[in-house]
């Protein structure tokens, strides 16, 4: 697989991912903080079975909470550290084959009295 498709199938996932995200959010319930904190088990329990639950403060959306089955398939596992991340995203395979320049600005900055 070159680069490049692989680039695209990280791209159409990452869209798909996007659409899904989207789709959830037209359909979420919401929480106002007050009720989230007097039935949290009831929360909880839509969560896991309904989708994703909006909780807002003072009317305004806040925090949406989501079943771990569905945070891991979003996040892509969540074990990956920063290093680990930046090493298999798609620019990195494109930085190494030559596909991707990335030079810096010439530009030193200005002159301060100090």
């Amino acid at each position: 697989m070159t680069s490049r498709s692989t680039t695209k199938l990280t791209v159409d996932h990452e869209l798909a991912s996007l659409a899904s995200l989207l789709n959830m959010a037209a359909t979420l319930k919401k929480w106002t903080l007050q009720d989230a904190k007097n039935q949290l088990s009831a929360l909880v329990r839509q969560a896991r079975v309904e989708g994703p639950q909006r909780i807002t403060v003072h009317g305004r959306e806040a925090v949406v909470v989501v079943a771990v089955e569905e945070y891991e398939r979003l996040s892509g596992g969540g074990d990956m550290n920063l290093v680990q991340m930046l090493k298999s995203s798609p620019l990195a395979e494109a930085l190494a084959s030559g596909d991707l320049k990335i030079e810096r600005s010439g530009d030193l900055g200005r002159m301060i009295e100090l």
